[in-house]
């Protein structure tokens, strides 16, 4: 299976983490769902 890597800041992740408890998901689950929304969002608008 494919893997994606990057770098961000702490508070970036803090950000992401937080969100992703409220939404009762793993912090992986929480930026695939993220970014998937806003790739489909992209590609309906091009």
């Amino acid at each position: 299976m494919p893997q994606v890597n990057f770098r961000t800041s702490n508070e970036r992740l803090a950000i992401i983490d937080r969100a992703a408890g409220i939404r009762g998901v793993s912090r992986t689950e929480f930026v695939l769902r993220s970014s998937e929304a806003s790739a489909t969002e992209v590609l309906t608008h091009v």
